[in-house]
């Protein structure tokens, strides 16, 4: 069974046109215009896929593929959607549209599993804006403190307030957490950097 590759590579070149620069690089930081428009595009591809959707209270985008008829903990896959500044198109992007693609493979082949499998577009996994990351899979781990909401980017705007302006419900954090996941598997591509061998200079490697 293989994924359809075309599809795949349509979907990361239009998320990877969400935030691009003019160098070809990504910068796309948790609770912008850019983030809402990459949350609106990753939950169409997930029901587009079959997936039932719900964004929580932090704005973790979860699709389930579940039914009655499935029982045990759930299988989670997915990874996050943010960037770092002038960030590669693959960071974490890959591994939640890799996990769309499969359950849609999945699905199209008539494949059903035995137990629930979610799809989870972490939500500010980088920690750019805030100096706070992960507040999505913090979360659902319950790793969230009142405190945490507090952190503030360059222009004093909490963590905690852009989360209200982006329409969300900061207050609920401890309704994100899970328990009863049995296992995650997660598809990444890291970036960092690389030294120019004509140069002898650090430079960002893009995937």
């Amino acid at each position: 069974m293989k994924v359809n590759q075309d599809r795949l590579w349509e979907h990361l070149q239009t998320l990877a046109a969400i935030g691009r620069n003019p160098d070809g690089s990504i910068t796309r930081l948790p609770f912008t215009k850019q983030d809402q428009e990459a949350q609106d595009l990753i939950r169409t591809y997930m029901q587009q896929a079959g997936l039932s959707v719900e964004i929580d209270p932090v704005g973790n985008v979860i699709g389930k593929w579940m039914d009655q008829t499935m029982t045990g903990k759930p299988v989670v896959t997915g990874s996050h959607y943010d960037s770092v500044i002038q960030g590669g198109m693959f960071d974490g992007c890959l591994g939640i549209l890799g996990a769309i693609e499969a359950i849609t493979v999945l699905k199209e082949s008539g494949y059903k599993p035995n137990r629930p499998i979610y799809c989870i577009g972490f939500k500010d996994e980088e920690g750019n804006r805030f100096g706070y990351g992960m507040i999505g899979s913090k979360a659902i781990n319950g790793l969230v403190s009142d405190e945490d909401l507090l952190s503030k980017d360059e222009k004093g705007i909490s963590l905690q307030q852009a989360m209200v302006d982006f329409q969300l419900e900061p207050s609920l954090y401890k309704q994100c957490q899970k328990t009863d996941f049995l296992a995650m598997i997660e598809l990444h591509i890291e970036q960092g950097k690389a030294v120019n061998k004509n140069t002898n200079k650090s430079v960002l490697l893009q995937e």
